[in-house]
């Protein structure tokens, strides 16, 4: 039975390499044809550079009914939240926010599961949003200055395959409460995004009600994790 399941995980991880590496292709073509003026249909550019991106998302939360799945190759720790924020008005609206991250993800941010505890930990080789199973938001290449691209895609073949891989990688993936990320409280966050933040001790201390002798011991416990504290 033991070798039964690790074939099935193997089986799983090659089919969702192979998605990625044929989605990740025709994102590049298309891509190449857009910036050639040649846009295929069902495929445009969402933003350039991460501040932009981000606004984008901002502005495509609306227009999302019933579902946004997120598979996270690597999340970066965001002191401003500005994700978190927008997943909270989502869930307001009634519409399912989950995601999934790779569990080197988990690791890199040790915040992820703080920020996101309903983010699961599966194999995930690439970032893709997937909004109400009929759009998708995929990275493209970077620009010639190496800012960041996405692209929103409507194509139905190829929304198939981001659904298709969303369903392979949530059945291979579990609850954060089952990965090896690491389980740190709310006060843990909020004083770590006011230090990424740069705001002293006293300041964090006054704005959460706490001693600065608190503060400094949660600092304390968090510069292994995130040097940046």
């Amino acid at each position: 039975m033991l070798d039964s399941g690790r074939q099935l995980d193997a089986d799983r991880e090659s089919m969702i390499a192979e998605l990625w590496a044929t989605i990740a292709v025709k994102v590049l073509e298309m891509s190449v044809a857009a910036r050639r003026g040649r846009a295929p249909d069902g495929f445009r550019l969402l933003g350039e550079g991460d501040n932009r991106i981000q606004e984008a998302f901002g502005a495509l939360e609306p227009r999302c009914r019933a579902s946004a799945l997120a598979l996270q190759r690597r999340p970066p720790f965001d002191p401003e939240d500005r994700g978190g924020r927008l997943d909270r008005e989502s869930m307001r609206r009634g519409v399912r926010i989950e995601a999934i991250a790779s569990e080197h993800a988990g690791l890199a941010n040790p915040f992820l599961r703080a920020t996101q505890p309903h983010a699961r930990c599966g194999p995930v080789m690439g970032s893709a949003l997937l909004l109400d199973r009929a759009c998708a938001v995929l990275p493209g290449m970077p620009t010639g200055a190496g800012a960041s691209t996405a692209w929103i895609v409507t194509r139905p073949d190829l929304v198939r395959m981001v659904c298709q891989l969303w369903d392979i990688t949530y059945a291979a993936s579990v609850p954060a409460l089952r990965s090896p990320w690491p389980a740190l409280t709310s006060r843990q966050l909020a004083v770590a995004q006011r230090a990424a933040r740069g705001w002293t001790r006293a300041a964090i201390a006054r704005d959460l009600g706490v001693s600065v002798r608190t503060v400094a011991g949660e600092l304390h416990e968090l510069k292994p994790l995130l040097p940046l504290l």
